[in-house]
Formats: C-alpha cells, structure tokens, sequence
C-alpha cells in the first residue's frame, strides 16, 4: 500500500533543487545532440467534422472482445464503440467532462466510472520519450482501477480527505482547508512493497470548454509574459514547459493539463483516450503499431473540442463586480490570471498568462513533468467559474481539494503567498465582491 501526503518543506527544496539541476543538464546535453529541436508552430490541423466528434465525445466504449456494441443510428441515445481497455478509469469523455466542464474528485465504481486520475511516475529509471515523466514498471504513467471482463484493474484506490488547516479571516469568519490522502493498494501482489521513489497525483478532469482559443494564442505570446528570473521584481516569476510532441517529434510549448504538459488538443485528447479509456490510435499505438480509433476520429473529436465555446459568463454591472475586479487587480491576481492576451485577435479573455508559477509547498504534488517542478502548476483559466460556481458539488484546484473559491485562494503560496494574505486581510465587504467578482466570468 502506498499513502502520500504533501511533501515537507526540507524534502520541496531539496527535490527542487535537484529537479531543477537534473533537468538543466538534461536540456543543455538533449539540445546539443538534438540540435535545432524546439518548436513554437502548431502542427497543421486536420479537416474534420465537429458533429461527428460530438457523438464519439459521448459515445460509450466497450469491449470488443464482449461484442456487446450495438450498431448505432443517429437516434440512438447513447453510441457505442468497440476499443474499451483492457485497463481503463472511465469509459466516455463525456462521463468526465460533462458538458464540456471539469470533473470532480470521486474515485467511482462500475457504473460511474473514475474522475479522478492518480499520476504516476518514478524518480530514477528511463523515461520513454525525452525529458519525460519515468512509468512505473507495474502502473504507467496513470493508475488504472478498472478492466475489461476477465482482466483486472491495477490497483484499488482510496480516497480520505484530511482537514489541516483552520483560521480566520480578518472580520473573524472561520475557514477550514483540507487536502486529500490517497491510498493504493496492488490488486497484483497487494503485499510486495510498492517502489520507495514511486511519485503519484491526484488530478481531477480540467474543463475543454474554450480550449480552441487558448490553442490559437501564438506562442510568443504566450513567451512575451514569462520571467523566470523575475527581473521586473513583481514577486512573479512565471516560466513555459518545454514538452515532447509527438506530432513534431520534437519539443515544443506545453499549454494543456494542470502542468502544462501537452502542447496540443490532439495530443492532450489522444493521451487521454488511451491512459483514461484504453483506446490506443495513430499517436498511441498498441505495441505492435495498431490502433482502435482511426485518425480520422481523432480529428473529429478534436475537431468538436476545439468548437466549444467558453462556458457562458453569468457577467452582472452590479457595483459589488465592479468592486471584485479591482481587488482582484490590487491583490495582484491579475499577475498570473492575465484577464486577456496583447495583440490578440479575436480576444481570448480567459484569465490565465498559460505559464507554470510556484505555487508553494502546500500544492506542491511530489511529482514533476518535464520541466514543471513539483510545486510548479499552470495558470488554470478562470472563464468559466461562474458556470462551474451554479453546479453542485464543483470543487477546485488539480486534486479537488478547495470546495469553495475562497479555499481555492487560501490554498496558494510561493508566489502568490503576498495575494493570498492580502485576501486574508479584506474586509467582509471586499472579499464578497471579489467572490462574486470571479462568479461573474
């Protein structure tokens, strides 16, 4: 059995440092003998049709070797597809992206299927594609609970949630964070120990609502906000993810996932069809080159992802709004939740400058990607809170832990540890209007 809690701040500078050394010298040697192998251009995109993605969005996979696959009609209410597994979390992508929005953090069972995805890695080892996260012999890169008739999931995973944290707010009203502790336990061979460098996150499914118009902000956009080195002295020292492509077979800008760890919707939807479904196609193959899901599918569903539109903004002129941007603005959040990108044109007011800051040793996951350190996250969009905000049982941050904004907020540290005591400092009135402020994007 393995049970993780957050790392202890001795052991976050340490794994820091040494990420960050590792990775350094891994960069500098895989430059100099790839060459000239970065890439800020998208690849081409594919013409395809969005209705059809749609259905294959919300078709329901099943396995092949069942042959329970009806054939579908357009009057069916469900689709179904053969490719399910063996090994999977969850069946549809709508099962976890509902309407396009975010997941929750629910373990699942057979019918519900898994929202929240347990990351995997190891510390030493060799990692299959360059600068990548190392899989684990027995889980991968992502732990899989569930399997096809007459196969077995990897491990059953438990779920507890921890309150850590109590205080007040400066008017005396009482708060409370939690975090959540994850246990595994082995179906095979529950009682071999599980590696002591084993890395794993809890991660709940990110919204693909408006994701199109963040895949259309130029990259040097996107490079025009960093400051790795923070040399305007802002206390932000945003920075990009150099990630591998595997349509360009190089590196190129992570934009999509909590780490920024895929450069595009293709990639980000293929990985997830194959880790989350266990349906393999033309960018993740079954070993021996085939695929379930054709090219041509892929480019559907990616093709309907990128038609979606940011969730509706409730929006309001009401004062208390106006009141909420500006503290929102005199907290610094707008330092990272870039309301809108320069000279970019149609605007995408998404709120997210798309880098990876230093959120501190609180959400700091144990588990670095590529470049991203452990305690190093992207700028999550915040266009559509106000959606997420009227839906029950939303909850936030890359585990699930905050079930409120306010708990959201409480939760950032490193960078944003001056903005975090700033909200603690507001007044009734201020915090509420900043409250209502990002329910009204």
């Amino acid at each position: 059995m393995i049970d993780r809690e957050p790392v202890g701040v001795d052991r976050w500078i340490g794994r820091r440092i040494q990420t960050f050394a590792a990775a350094a010298l891994a960069i500098a040697a895989g430059l100099a003998a790839m060459g000239p192998a970065v890439s800020e251009t998208l690849p081409p995109q594919a013409t395809a049709h969005p209705e059809q993605g749609r259905r294959l969005f919300g078709a329901i996979f099943v396995d092949a070797a069942a042959g329970t696959a009806p054939n579908p009609t357009p009057a069916d209410e469900h689709y179904y597809r053969h490719g399910l597994g063996p090994r999977f979390n969850n069946v549809s992508c709508e099962r976890c992206h509902a309407g396009g929005g975010r997941g929750r953090p629910l373990i699942g069972d057979d019918h519900t299927g898994a929202q929240l995805v347990i990351r995997a890695s190891r510390a030493s080892g060799s990692a299959r594609i360059y600068n990548g996260p190392i899989p684990d012999d027995r889980f991968g890169t992502v732990v899989q609970t569930r399997a096809v008739d007459g196969d077995k999931g990897e491990a059953v995973v438990a779920l507890e949630w921890l309150e850590v944290e109590e205080g007040r707010f400066s008017d005396g009203e009482r708060y409370s964070l939690r975090r959540p502790r994850i246990s595994i336990v082995p179906i095979e061979r529950p009682s071999d120990p599980l590696p002591a460098d084993l890395w794993i996150s809890a991660r709940i499914p990110l919204a693909v609502n408006g994701v199109g118009g963040l895949e259309a902000i130029p990259a040097a956009s996107i490079r025009a906000n960093a400051d790795a080195l923070d040399e305007n002295g802002d206390g932000i020292s945003g920075r990009f993810n150099w990630v591998w492509s595997f349509e360009q077979k190089k590196l190129a800008l992570g934009r999509f996932g909590w780490k920024a760890e895929n450069p595009t919707i293709r990639q980000q939807t293929a990985e997830a069809f194959a880790v989350d479904i266990g349906v393999t196609s033309p960018m993740f193959t079954e070993d021996d080159g085939g695929f379930e899901l054709s090219g041509q599918d892929l480019d559907a569903v990616v093709a309907f992802v990128r038609s979606l539109p940011p969730a509706p903004a409730p929006g309001t002129e009401d004062r208390s709004v106006s009141l909420g941007s500006a503290v929102f603005a005199g907290l610094q959040c707008d330092g990272c939740h870039l309301p809108q990108f320069a000279a970019v044109e149609p605007p995408v007011r998404a709120y997210t400058d798309l880098l990876l800051h230093d959120m501190g040793a609180g959400l700091a996951d144990d588990r670095p990607v590529f470049e991203a350190w452990s305690e190093e996250w992207r700028t999550p969009p915040l266009w559509g809170l106000g959606a997420a905000a009227r839906l029950p049982e939303t909850r936030y941050l890359h585990d699930g832990r905050a079930r409120t904004l306010s708990e959201a907020i409480l939760w950032h540290g490193g960078e944003a540890a001056t903005s975090r005591q700033g909200f603690l400092a507001l007044s009734t009135a201020q915090r509420q209007a900043l409250l209502q402020f990002l329910e009204s994007l």
